[in-house]
């Protein structure tokens, strides 16, 4: 059998992959699951980086928080994956509704994006460390940044005053949290 998460050949009799540790009683809760996004201790780009969970979804993607393995930091993954995108194991399914080059030229833009993103050297914008295609789709890898978005901020505090959101807003970038 193989270790559906890393994909290693794991000895008949075996419950935990001895690779990435996946329990491998896991796997049919893996492939029931209605969350589209990576389980935890997914290897991407040849064992690189191991996802540790989901920060956020959006109609374009999903953003995972990651370990760089060979690097030893914590770093933010963005996969491409649209809202009606399906998966079957860590494969993005082709969207029925796209063409092969519909769906390539979609690939090749956000691969595109992340080389201008990794061109500018501004605090306001997320860095990018690299990108790569795998499982059908295509990653972004960037900086993590810790912090709050304005709407977990507004969750929290309610309201926030004209002077300080339109310090927000020309800085480009949030206060720390108090």
């Amino acid at each position: 059998m193989n270790c559906p998460i890393c994909q290693l050949v794991v000895p008949e009799g075996r419950t935990i992959c001895p690779a990435c540790g996946w329990t491998l009683t896991n796997t049919l809760t893996l492939t029931n699951t209605l969350d589209d996004s990576l389980p935890i201790g997914t290897l991407l780009k040849n064992g690189q980086f191991r996802i540790e969970r989901k920060l956020g979804q959006g109609g374009f993607g999903i953003t995972y928080l990651a370990t760089d393995l060979a690097l030893a930091r914590t770093i933010a993954i963005k996969e491409l994956f649209q809202s009606d995108w399906k998966r079957q194991g860590k494969m993005v399914q082709t969207p029925i509704k796209l063409t092969a080059s519909e769906f390539q030229e979609i690939k090749d833009k956000f691969l595109q994006e992340g080389r201008v993103l990794a061109g500018f050297s501004d605090p306001s914008i997320v860095q990018v460390y690299d990108q790569f295609s795998e499982n059908n789709t295509a990653y972004l890898v960037m900086e993590y940044l810790q912090g709050e978005s304005l709407a977990e901020r507004l969750t929290r505090e309610h309201i926030i005053s004209a002077e300080e959101l339109l310090t927000l807003t020309r800085s480009g970038s949030a206060p720390a949290a108090r």
